[in-house]
């Protein structure tokens, strides 16, 4: 959750009448100077089910003349701060910043004058940096070869946060780079149940996974005075087991992970079945992980696949704080239920709902 103002979330949650505000700052890479500007359009996504985490699509208006509708930012190396606010009933207008983002391309329409620029969080940059050919990490725990990786795109000085409670160490060449670097750091971070992104600011974190729900970072209702404009539920087939499968090429590890609760309508031994989701993890010759540490990888990719058996998107008043993680208590007709949160896209324009697809395990049982 981003940290939000008082006057913000209590006209929220008394569902009083707000005027929406949206300024990005664009940061030219050569001179550092910056040039404000309102959009007309666009959209902010947090996906934690994706790569880059963060991704914007910004529509400005340029002038009615070719010569002066010009590019607002470059995309070698531009960067960009969106933020959002309201205005309350009473005439207070608080702000807060909800992303740091590169600039990933700009784009300039004749003879509209429509300026769209695309933009992405920092993981986008860290695994442009491929590795030109296989490389070893080096020995130490989850988040220091973690930190490695980013700083050597993003260099030392960049922030990193964070930590896992269940970090531990890794032997020499315990992962090998080949190409892209991204979906290494998502193997690392998940043997040690946690996950890496990139906050609103624009620093690395390093946390566990979010997978239980707790306080909710907003509630959202439907009735009079209520946030919630639309909502639908689905219930579908997801994996209720995961094997890893470690292969050095001589030898393999599988480590296993499945639903057996009792109680669990997807158990593996009721009538929904045995559901697998199989992937096979390749590691330098003797670096097979052991059982117990298979096993327990196995468990944490199942953290990120086993919430898919329910999923609700809700259409409600935009609440620019919300991150994926996050829970967010949901005011249905008739029913009140706590969600972890996925996803939210947040109109860039003010004139639109947000929406936010969540996650609910409550009928299915979780992960033990």
């Amino acid at each position: 959750m981003i940290p939000v103002q008082d006057a913000w979330t209590r006209a929220y949650a008394k569902g009083e009448a707000q005027t929406p505000r949206v300024r990005v700052t664009f940061t030219d890479p050569a001179t550092g100077a910056t040039t404000d500007a309102v959009p007309t359009e666009g959209t902010l996504t947090r996906d934690n089910t994706q790569w880059p985490r963060v991704t914007a699509e910004i529509v400005t208006q340029g002038a009615i003349t070719p010569e002066l509708t010009a590019p607002p930012v470059s995309a070698y190396g531009g960067t960009v701060t969106i933020q959002q606010g309201i205005t309350t009933s009473d005439g207070v207008t608080v702000w807060m910043q909800t992303a740091f983002l590169l600039v990933t391309g700009v784009a300039i329409d004749r003879p509209s004058g429509r300026i769209t620029v695309s933009c992405a969080s920092h993981e986008a940059a860290v695994n442009e940096d491929r590795y030109d050919g296989k490389t070893a990490t080096a020995a130490g725990t989850g988040a220091a070869i973690i930190t490695t990786a980013l700083q050597r795109t993003l260099g030392a000085s960049w922030p990193i946060a964070g930590a896992f409670t269940a970090d531990r160490a890794f032997a020499a060449g315990a992962w090998q780079y080949d190409g892209d670097p991204w979906p290494v750091i998502e193997q690392i971070s998940a043997a040690v149940g946690g996950e890496v992104y990139f906050d609103a600011g624009g620093a690395a974190v390093l946390r566990d996974r979010p997978v239980k729900v707790g306080s909710p970072a907003v509630s959202v209702i439907v009735g009079p005075n209520g946030q919630l404009t639309g909502y639908s539920s689905n219930r579908r087939w997801a994996y209720n087991r995961v094997a890893l499968v470690y292969d050095d090429g001589t030898s393999r590890v599988t480590g296993v992970w499945q639903q057996t609760d009792a109680a669990s309508p997807v158990r593996v031994a009721g009538p929904y079945g045995r559901h697998t989701y199989r992937e096979v993890v390749s590691v330098p010759a003797g670096q097979l992980p052991t059982a117990g540490n298979a096993n327990a990888a196995a468990k944490a990719k199942a953290l990120t696949l086993t919430n898919g058996f329910r999923s609700v998107e809700l259409r409600a008043v935009p609440a620019p704080w919300i991150e994926p993680g996050d829970t967010i208590e949901v005011g249905m007709f008739g029913l009140t239920e706590r969600h972890m949160v996925n996803v939210v896209t947040l109109p860039l324009s003010g004139l639109d709902v947000m929406t936010v697809t969540t996650a609910d395990d409550t009928y299915t049982g979780g992960i033990s």
